[in-house]
């Protein structure tokens, strides 16, 4: 499926944080392109549920709305009466 996604060769065998390591630096190239693209000012996206209101405005914005995103999928894939484990690389 990653190969199919991402059109990238993976080498057979390899492990599961290997491809997750792939995607994040993928993700950083991504919020690189879009911060410059945006004129926003270098940043590294990081996520402290303990200290939420000293992160960087940028960093809140994406926390949020990836939550946003995530609570979306996973309506329309249970409303879908697809397993909710259901997930793509991202995490186990």
């Amino acid at each position: 499926m990653y190969e199919l996604r991402f059109g990238e060769d993976i080498a057979p065998g390899a492990l599961l944080e290997s491809m997750r390591g792939i995607e994040g630096q993928r993700m950083k190239a991504l919020y690189r392109a879009l911060a410059q693209r945006q004129k926003l000012r270098p940043f590294k996206h990081s996520y402290d549920p303990l200290d939420w209101s000293a992160q960087d405005p940028v960093n809140v914005a994406l926390s949020a709305a990836s939550a946003a995103f995530y609570g979306i999928a996973h309506a329309a894939i249970s409303h879908l009466g697809c397993s909710r484990a259901l997930e793509f690389v991202h995490t186990g």
